[in-house]
């Protein structure tokens, strides 16, 4: 994949109580490179996502994810929501 082609498709694979931006289990968001997508997003978890979106962009691998060029983070608001991450061409 080309660096400068390279996004990234989140998905909220589970939801367990509130969240302050009212997302449910299966809204998805593309992010292309580094940026936030059109939609708004949470900035707490854009945060948490972050680190894991830099080293996925630049092929990291993860021992523990169960797909290769994925990588699972869980909002840091109390954990109720959780992403999957997943790399992509854009």
């Amino acid at each position: 994949m080309s660096e400068s082609k390279i996004g990234f498709e989140v998905t909220v694979i589970e939801r367990r109580g509130k969240c302050v931006m009212d997302y449910e289990t299966g809204d998805t968001f593309v992010f292309t490179g580094l940026n936030t997508p059109e939609k708004p997003f949470c900035g707490a978890s854009f945060h948490a996502m972050f680190p894991g979106m830099l080293a996925l962009r630049f092929g990291a691998e993860f021992p523990f994810a169960q797909e290769s060029g994925t990588l699972t983070v869980t909002c840091p608001d109390h954990g109720y929501v959780t992403f999957k991450l997943r790399r992509i061409e854009v």
